[in-house]
């Protein structure tokens, strides 16, 4: 997966950069002449000013890599094996077992509290 964030981070990059690129310093300058703060000044000017350069990476980046992922299973088909499809095996494997986990350790918290709310309903008021 490393290799896939090096392989399309130029991608992300560019459409981002010319967005940035294009965009009016004078109104950054303005928003900090109104007092508003450098976090305030990107949510407001920089981030919707560059929100098509983002949605165009987005969409730069995640069609073909998308692509990656089915095209194994279309052209391997049912008796050949690709590297895609051993990708996705792993995904599944990986994610099968944080559910897993975060059932195992979500069961005894489930538990404790019913014996909680149980043991508190009949406790007497007087103890």
């Amino acid at each position: 997966m490393l290799v896939l964030g090096y392989i399309w981070l130029p991608f992300v990059a560019l459409p981002i950069f010319v967005s940035l690129e294009s965009l009016d310093r004078r109104l950054l300058e303005a928003a900090s002449d109104l007092g508003a703060s450098r976090l305030q000044a990107f949510r407001r000017i920089t981030l919707p000013l560059s929100l098509p350069g983002v949605v165009a990476a987005f969409l730069f980046v995640f069609i073909p890599t998308l692509g990656e992922f089915v095209t194994p299973s279309l052209v391997g088909g049912a008796s050949g094996y690709l590297y895609g499809n051993q990708i996705v095996d792993l995904f599944r494997d990986r994610l099968s077992r944080l559910g897993d986990g975060l059932g195992a350790c979500h069961l005894p918290a489930r538990r404790r509290g019913r014996l909680t709310i149980v043991s508190h309903a009949f406790s007497s008021p007087g103890r």
